[in-house]
């Protein structure tokens, strides 16, 4: 074979070589065109375009075989996102309330503050005791709800208010008879106070160093009490004032009494 033969020869070799790449090439683009969807030789995009599966990438991003990747593009096989929610079910606020059930004030009309009550106004318990008013003799029974008659107390007794005592007669004080409610009145050095229904007192002051007078302490000393002024003795009156008690002594006034036989200072011979 002449060398020009050689070379013509090699030459369609070659050419055959080339033609079949050409064809494994094109196999292989049209394999990857139906992976990468859109894409060809050097298409741009893929299955998924500018959204996909998960997110703005495709399987092999932007690039095709011959793009500007290469091969595999500026993509990979993931993208950029995924499948993703945002939010849940929720919910604000439940069932609630504000208050509930209340009541303010009840049946009226019961005995304690003062003992005290009036015929026909509401009370409360049935049976329960009370007098018409402060030193009165009217008493008064709680009824089907209601203040009731209950009786009147006799002549020197009033109707008692005090606690334990309520709504029962007892007899009056002889020291607060003829007295209103709160007069006071001595008892000895002690002076007293009537109490509210005049059947009760309730002691007030103890004189001390003066006398009780009139329901007060008064004067400068108490009552019955012994001193001198000089060689006069003295007493105090019940009205709490020093007053002479007898004749002025003779030689020594001791303890508001006369005694001894000389005057105190005084001297004599004796022999």
């Amino acid at each position: 074979m002449s060398k020009r033969s050689l070379v013509g020869v090699m030459a369609v070799s070659v050419a055959l070589g080339a033609g079949c790449n050409a064809l494994l090439g094109i196999e292989e683009l049209e394999e990857l065109s139906a992976v990468d969807g859109g894409a060809g030789v050097s298409g741009s995009g893929g299955v998924s375009g500018s959204a996909g599966v998960s997110g703005s990438g495709g399987a092999s991003g932007s690039g095709g075989v011959s793009g500007s990747g290469g091969a595999s593009g500026s993509g990979g096989a993931s993208g950029s996102g995924g499948v993703s929610g945002s939010g849940g079910v929720s919910g604000s606020g439940g069932v609630s309330g504000s208050g509930g059930v209340s009541g303010s004030g009840g049946t009226g009309g019961t005995p304690g503050s003062g003992g005290t009550g009036t015929l026909g106004e509401r009370c409360a318990p049935n049976g329960a005791l009370a007098c018409a008013g402060h030193a009165q003799g009217g008493q008064l029974v709680c009824r089907n709800g209601s203040w009731d008659v209950n009786g009147t107390c006799r002549v020197g007794e009033k109707c008692d208010t005090s606690a334990g005592s309520q709504g029962l007669c007892a007899p009056i004080l002889p020291s607060c008879a003829g007295k209103a409610p709160g007069a006071t009145f001595c008892e000895g050095q002690t002076v007293k106070e009537c109490g509210a229904d005049l059947v009760t007192a309730e002691e007030v002051e103890s004189c001390t160093g003066q006398a009780c007078v009139g329901g007060a302490c008064v004067g400068a000393c108490q009552p019955g009490a012994l001193r001198c002024s000089g060689l006069q003795p003295e007493e105090c009156s019940a009205q709490g004032q020093w007053q002479p008690k007898g004749s002025a002594c003779a030689n020594l006034c001791s303890g508001g009494a006369c005694s001894g036989t000389c005057t105190p200072g005084a001297r004599r011979c004796n022999g």
